[in-house]
């Protein structure tokens, strides 16, 4: 019990420190908002949050990331909730008063919508306390736990992989900050205030336009059962960071006719979404800058010239562009200092930048394209990584039920936004077409659920005479929310096991593990527990979460690959794996390696095989007599810090 109340105040004072942050950021903008709204507060914990990130970038650059230099950081944001912490309570209270008396005017199938929606966001909350899985094992969280462990950021140990370490990160500093002073449960949690951030700033973009309680119901409802977005929460990546940071900017590009800080919040939250996920740069910069030239023209509208007017809305881009580039200044900066290169990845001397991605044929590209929007909810293709909820093709028709008094032309919110967002979508589907996943178009795909519930609430509230159409409704609402559950054994036995695991320890352990990530979790933890400290390892599988941290450090480089790729024999590949200070070989009998066949050593070298599990083997590589000299070897060179180094 004390192990988990002591994960949840972690992350409970975590996220308040990164709300001070952005507290004290928007106390400076000119803005009509009250610091006694819930959307104030929300917008000052993702501020602060991608605040504390580019701090969090500059310590690990100084090689001084340590739990107390983060504390101390904190401390300022700290300061701000101290400040201000007679609003926050009030804020609080006034939220949960008016949830509360919303929730009991609900008819009965509409609260049994919600409470089992809930409970599907607790139960998604309790997969957090599961192993990272999938790429977060092999990136998202091996990146923080090497920064956490060495005090200082380094290239990602991935061969091919290691331009990653170019990327905004911003994710990854906050699970590595959570690192040091905890285990992976405490890190991944940190996902549920920024996912809950994100899915308030979404109600309040269809507040913002004018939506009713019913409207901001099944908006939840359609985030909660799309697996696109709920996968995400619990796996250990990053990609509701970037999402969250872009719901934010559509929520303060809706507010950007009531002035400069509107635009200015707009411009920080666009451009703090851009670096958190790249590929928001195709989708995102497009949509909020129609919308901010939408608000700027209204805020300017009562100026008489028409050249004044436009003056104003070129004034109000330059700024929105000047904020949107902030955030880009750390990443440019680690950059220049880690690899020379600045404006890495999107220009780089390493040839194809990481932002270039072609994942399928043109026969199946065109199948895809052929297939939306119905691809978005029931598509099943490679690295899609879920669906966006059935709901938003079950409403889709109810659009036409709204009447032109709603939607009132081109100068109406919910008409700007709505359009902003497909123009998002569709740009990524013209430039990218081949690189199908609704987690990279996130936020603008989230967005366009806006307009569909203003259509079934819209005929739930005004056309009540339609029973017929009430009750499809609420049914295919209750339906979808029930199908997310899927088999009630299944859901019950899972999160009873995670509550029991993360009762007892911060790290979950290797049984945990789902999909084909066990094996690679038992053979890394195996290796930790009795490989010696500091000798090399040569791994097959991409997987590196699990590795002690000096063996993650002395792993296999690219240019131990390319090293051995010069061989053009077995025999010499094996002499240049001895050189190269390997001591350990795994072998992964569904990715065999032709040049490191463990059948074909040479008469000097001896492997025996000291640990298998499922289809990993582990050799252990030592000679039987005089062996060629050593060229390579991993040395450290500081508490915790490892370097393969070149011997003279």
């Amino acid at each position: 019990m004390f192990n988990l109340l002591g994960i949840m105040l972690l992350v409970l004072l975590y996220s308040l420190g990164c709300a001070g942050y952005g507290v004290w950021v928007l106390q400076i903008l000119p803005l009509r908002k009250s610091n006694q709204s819930f959307g104030y507060w929300v917008t000052a914990f993702l501020l602060g949050q991608g605040i504390v990130a580019a701090l969090l970038e500059f310590i690990s650059l100084l090689g001084i990331f340590t739990p107390i230099i983060i504390g101390l950081m904190l401390s300022l944001g700290w300061a701000g909730i101290l400040v201000f912490n007679g609003v926050l309570r009030i804020t609080l209270v006034s939220t949960v008063k008016n949830t509360m008396v919303a929730f009991r005017r609900e008819r009965l199938e509409w609260k049994a919508i919600i409470i089992l929606s809930l409970i599907l966001l607790v139960y998604f909350t309790l997969q957090m306390f599961l192993p990272p899985v999938g790429d977060a094992a092999s990136f998202y969280m091996v990146l923080p736990k090497l920064i956490a462990n060495t005090q200082q950021i380094q290239s990602l140990p991935l061969p091919g992989y290691e331009s990653f370490t170019a990327i905004g990160l911003q994710g990854e500093f906050h699970y590595a900050a959570l690192l040091a002073f905890s285990g992976e449960m405490a890190a991944k949690l940190f996902v549920l205030p920024i996912a809950l951030a994100g899915i308030a700033m979404l109600i309040g973009v269809g507040r913002g336009i004018g939506l009713s309680a019913k409207g901001q119901i099944i908006i939840f409802v359609a985030v909660i059962t799309s697996s696109a977005f709920t996968n995400v929460m619990w796996d250990g990546k990053v990609d509701l960071f970037g999402a969250g940071m872009g719901l934010a900017a559509f929520y303060w590009g809706c507010k950007t006719d009531e002035g400069w800080g509107a635009v200015a919040l707009c411009g920080l939250f666009t451009g703090f979404s851009v670096i958190a996920k790249l590929s928001y740069l195709v989708v995102l910069p497009i949509s909020i800058f129609l919308i901010v030239i939408y608000g700027a023209y209204l805020y300017n509208q009562s100026v008489a010239p028409l050249r004044l007017r436009w003056r104003g809305v070129l004034l109000a881009l330059v700024i929105f562009g000047f904020c949107v580039a902030l955030p880009f200044i750390p990443n440019m900066i680690k950059n220049a200092a880690l690899f020379g290169e600045p404006l890495a990845p999107f220009i780089s001397s390493s040839g194809q930048a990481i932002t270039d991605q072609s994942w399928f044929s043109p026969i199946t590209t065109e199948r895809i394209m052929m297939s939306y929007p119905f691809a978005f909810v029931f598509g099943g293709f490679a690295a899609q990584y879920g669906t966006v909820s059935p709901l938003l093709l079950a409403f889709l028709p109810l659009l036409l039920f709204i009447p032109r008094s709603i939607w009132a032309g081109w100068n109406n919110k919910l008409t700007v936004v709505s359009v902003a967002a497909f123009v998002g979508v569709l740009v990524w589907l013209i430039v990218r077409p081949s690189v199908f996943a609704p987690r990279y178009i996130m936020p603008p795909l989230l967005i366009l659920i806006v307009p569909i519930s203003v259509g079934a609430a819209y005929v739930i509230e005004h056309l009540i005479t339609f029973r017929v159409v009430y009750m499809l409704i609420t049914v295919a609402t209750l339906a979808t929310v029930l199908i997310t559950f899927g088999n009630p054994n299944t859901f019950l036995n899972s999160a009873s096991e995670n509550i029991n695991y993360a009762l007892e320890t911060t790290h979950a352990p290797c049984e945990r593990v789902i999909d084909a990530h066990m094996s690679s979790c038992q053979i890394e933890h195996w290796m930790s527990q009795n490989v010696e400290v500091g000798k090399r390892v040569f791994m097959s599988s991409i997987d590196r979460y699990w590795l002690r941290s000096d063996l993650l450090q002395c792993i296999q480089r690219k240019q131990d690959l390319i090293s051995l790729a010069t061989g053009t024999s077995t025999e010499e590949s094996w002499n240049l794996f001895y050189q190269a200070g390997f001591r350990y070989l795994v072998v992964d009998l569904w990715n065999l390696s032709r040049r490191l066949d463990v059948e074909q050593l040479p008469s000097w070298l001896h492997a025996d095989q000291v640990f298998q599990f499922d289809h990993y083997f582990v050799y252990d590589v030592q000679p039987l007599r005089t062996q060629p000299p050593l060229t390579s070897a991993c040395v450290q060179i500081g508490t915790n810090r490892w370097v393969v180094q070149k011997l003279q």
